[in-house]
């Protein structure tokens, strides 16, 4: 850990400084729940393996941008640490997951998340909330549902924005009618069956389309 700490004092690029600054802050306030970042960050660094150095790596660029947005970014992030609940521990981990791997096709999703994160409109916060529950719940039946939903945003067609936005849509309006579509939907998925498939085929062509009469 002294050895990190060191390297960023010895380079002294503008970058490391702000890492350095915050590095600082996180020292200097000494709250509990900056106590728990602090041991999180410290174990980043001491196991040392590739997918740890990648997050590390994307840790240190939302420091180092500084922007609006991923100062957001950087707020939830600390929240996540912060609440360490079970629940929140099931987000982090996939978090993790998501920058470990580093495929093109994750990035994509991680810029999503990223998106949500950075409106924070309470439409946004409903579509995450939701997003959490799929994540803390676990279940198999979940996993496909999370698989289905990561599969939307790595194509990212024209056509598989439309299916996004209707999702949105559903989760935003929270009606009791939505909300059993919702189940309906996620049976289809999980279930998985090959007729369940024809029919989600026929779900998103609907929706694709986008006229009145395929909305009916």
């Amino acid at each position: 850990m002294m050895l990190l700490f060191r390297k960023f004092v010895e380079r002294g690029s503008w970058k490391n400084r702000r890492m350095m600054l915050l590095f600082r802050k996180f020292v200097e306030r000494g709250s509990w729940k900056n106590r728990r970042m602090m041991l999180l960050f410290r174990k980043f660094v001491e196991r040392g393996s590739w997918k740890n150095r990648r997050m590390m790596l994307l840790f240190r660029k939302f420091v180092e941008r500084g922007s609006w947005k991923n100062r957001r970014m950087m707020l939830l992030f600390r929240k996540f640490v912060e609440r360490g609940s079970w629940k929140n521990r099931g987000m982090m981990l996939l978090f993790r997951k998501f920058v470990e791997r580093g495929s093109w096709k994750n990035r994509r999703m991680m810029l999503l998340f990223r998106k949500f994160v950075e409106r924070g409109s309470w439409k946004n916060r409903r579509m995450m909330l939701l997003f959490r529950k799929f994540v803390e719940r676990g279940s198999w039946k979940n996993r496909r549902m999370m698989l289905l939903f990561r599969k939307f945003v790595e194509r990212g067609s024209w056509k598989n924005r439309g299916m996004m936005l209707l999702f949105r849509k559903f989760v935003e309006r929270g009606s009791w009618k939505n909300r059993r579509m919702m189940l309906l939907f996620r049976k289809f998925v999980e279930r998985g069956s090959w007729k369940n498939r024809r029919m989600m085929l026929l779900f998103r062509k609907f929706v694709e389309r986008g006229s009145w009469k395929n909305r009916g």
